[in-house]
C-alpha cells in the first residue's frame, strides 16, 4: 500500500553550536510516498539485528542530503539505508528510535 505523507529530515550543522554547547540541528519538510518494508527486507534486517519500519519514497533523490534521521508521524526515526531508483526518486528505510 503505497499513501502520500511528508517527512521532517534532520542534519546536524558541522561547527555550530546551540544553547549549552548542544550540536545545531537543521529540520526540513519533504513530501513522500510511504510503502511498508517488504517481507524479504524485514528478515534480512533482523538476522543483522535491525528493525526497519517503513520506506519512504521522496519524489527526487536531491532532496536528501545525507541525513542520518529524520521525523515521520510525530515520532523519531534512524535512516538505515537509501536507494536511488531509477526514476530518479530516493527510499529511505528507516527504524524508529526507542526513546
Amino acid at each position: 500500500m503505497i499513501r502520500a505523507s511528508t517527512v521532517t529530515l534532520i542534519s546536524t550543522l558541522p561547527d555550530a553550536h546551540g544553547v549549552y554547547d548542544a550540536p545545531a540541528l537543521m529540520e526540513r519538510e519533504v513530501a513522500c510516498d510511504v510503502e511498508s518494508v517488504t517481507r524479504t527486507e524485514a528478515y534480512t534486517a533482523l538476522n543483522h539485528g535491525l528493525h526497519p519500519s517503513w520506506v519512504l519514497v521522496l519524489s527526487d533523490y536531491a532532496e536528501y542530503d545525507d541525513e542520518q534521521t529524520c521525523r515521520f508521524e510525530g515520532k523519531l526515526y534512524k535512516i538505515l539505508r537509501t536507494y536511488t531508483r531509477p526514476d530518479h526518486r530516493i527510499e529511505l528505510v528507516i527504524e524508529r528510535v526507542k526513546s
